[in-house]
């Protein structure tokens, strides 16, 4: 507005000034159009440097007990140091193009009313110009170039935002796998649909296992693999592999190390999707991927092992931990629903137990997700945790979810001796009770538990009743007797370890 108000007074008052003082804003916006590139530039670089720094910090923090035994402090000091630098370099190119962007709207003003005065002076005295238009036309140049900065130094201010907005904007924009799940989902429910249709049409009534048990119908619908083809970039992975598992069971996915097993898994649980070929899993069943790191929440103990179960009764969150010996982590968890205001009591067991069909039992586990626990430090109970409990508190979440199909990458690689028998056992009964420490009562009424794992040791093999062997030369799957995994050099032997450490345990 107030530019609008000068400029339109000024060519009302003093055309002739007007017509030379619209070549302000034209070598402005020129000036600005040449810096800009600049400016974005050390901006980013700056950001860079800044998340650079942000980086080391979070490490040092995250990560302050591998420093210590490495005795790397000093280290870490010059890496801070370093960085430091690197930032207060950024800043100061930064800071050198902003000041000189400045400088060009601060100039301009002089500039013109220097000109202004060699140009028109001599006509002042010659009596060409009256006195009062040169200096009128002096305040209307002053005036105007400082309109002229204001707009200049937004439009610089603006244009320095520009670089940081387009990336938000790309990564706004990026693509996502929202349309392929959204694809996968619909496939797999047709396929589902279909599958069970023709189940239903060629056999009529429910069957019974060898053990006496009810198999409905839509658990007859098996896992398939349908030509399906991966590759990380050029390095081909698999190519049309096609298998089929029945509901019910424990395969162990052998292979060659780097040879696609947790690949294999992760396609299995679509936490990757393929590149071609289907990966079908009967849209009415739970998948659940776990990878051999183990990974926590920085929260309560009670929120972690229910993660994937919110609504889990503590009775199942109790049976669970017990049965994995962690009666530390029970007491634990005691203490996170006290804090929560909901005191775990004999009659929650009551109340589960007594239920009058699995129906009502479902709807009795299925308690109101619950908040947050009030402590400041949520996580400070893994610190007092052994690696063996860290391993069993990630087991226990997995087992409270209870999905109907789990996947684990290397389960076992984490227990010493002792605790290797006691998980096997652990893996091998989720699958038999169709859910671990579950009612078996009511297991009929439960679809079957599958279990896909990676086994590193030929004990492992013993639990398994399938046996998928990746065959890395021809990028394919297959199905191989045990007997076969036999010659396998690749996974080592649990009592070739447990003698070494005796042998170990004997000369220290």
């Amino acid at each position: 507005g107030k530019g609008f108000v000068v400029t339109a007074f000024v060519g009302l008052k003093v055309p002739g000034v007007l017509k030379h003082s619209l070549a302000m804003p034209a070598w402005m916006l020129l000036f600005a159009v040449l810096r800009s590139s600049m400016l974005r530039g050390a901006l980013a670089t700056l950001n860079q440097a800044h998340v650079s720094l942000l980086n080391v910090v979070q490490e040092t923090c995250s990560k302050y007990q591998l420093i210590v035994e490495y005795a790397a402090r000093p280290k870490m000091v010059d890496i801070f140091s370093k960085t430091a630098a690197e930032v207060e370099s950024a800043f100061n190119g930064a800071e050198v193009v902003v000041s000189h962007n400045n400088l060009a709207g601060h100039i301009l003003a002089p500039l013109y009313i220097g000109l202004h005065i060699a140009y028109n002076a001599s006509h002042v005295l010659d009596g060409g110009m009256s006195l009062g238009v040169f200096m009128t036309s002096v305040a209307v140049y002053k005036k105007l170039a400082q309109v002229y900065t204001e707009f200049y130094s937004i439009f610089m201010a603006v244009s320095g935002s520009l670089g940081a907005f387009k990336k938000c904007v790309e990564a706004y924009n990026m693509e996502t796998e929202l349309k392929g799940r959204k694809e996968l989902n619909r496939k797999r429910r047709a396929a589902t649909h279909a599958t069970r249709k023709e189940i239903l049409g060629k056999i009529a009534g429910h069957q019974f296992s060898d053990t006496g048990a009810v198999v409905f119908r839509t658990d007859m619908i098996d896992i398939r693999l349908e030509n399906v083809c991966w590759s990380y970039g050029a390095d081909l992975i698999f190519h049309n592999v096609n298998l089929s598992q029945k509901l019910g069971g424990i395969v162990a996915i052998c292979g060659p190390h780097r040879s696609g097993k947790a690949t294999l898994m992760r396609l299995l649980s679509a936490s990757i999707l393929t590149k071609s070929g289907t990966v079908f899993v009967p849209s009415h069943l739970r998948t659940l991927y776990i990878q051999q790191e183990l990974v926590f929440l920085d929260r309560s103990a009670w929120e972690n092992l229910t993660f994937g179960f919110p609504g889990a009764a503590p009775k199942i969150v109790k049976d669970v931990l017990l049965g994995l010996g962690l009666h530390d982590i029970w007491t634990i968890v005691l203490q996170d629903l006290d804090e929560l205001g909901c005191p775990y009591t004999q009659q929650d067991d009551d109340d589960y137990l007594g239920s009058a069909s699995p129906v009502q039992r479902r709807k009795t586990t299925m308690h109101p997700p619950m908040p947050g626990v009030g402590r400041t430090n949520k996580a400070g109970w893994l610190s007092s945790l052994t690696h063996g409990e860290k391993a069993k508190v990630n087991l226990a979440r997995a087992l409270i979810m209870n999905p109907e199909v789990l996947l684990l990458q290397r389960p076992l690689c984490h227990f010493d001796n002792e605790q290797f028998n006691e998980v096997l056992n652990i893996l091998v009964q989720h699958v038999d009770q169709r859910g671990y420490k579950m009612p078996r009562e009511t297991s009929i009424y439960r679809r079957p538990r599958t279990l896909f794992f990676n086994p590193i040791f030929k004990s492992e093999l013993e639990i398994a009743n399938t046996y998928w062997y990746i065959n890395s030369a021809e990028r394919n799957v297959d199905v191989v007797p045990k007997s076969d995994l036999a010659s396998i050099s690749l996974l080592g032997d649990r009592n070739v370890q447990r003698i070494w450490s005796q042998i170990t345990a004997t000369v220290q």
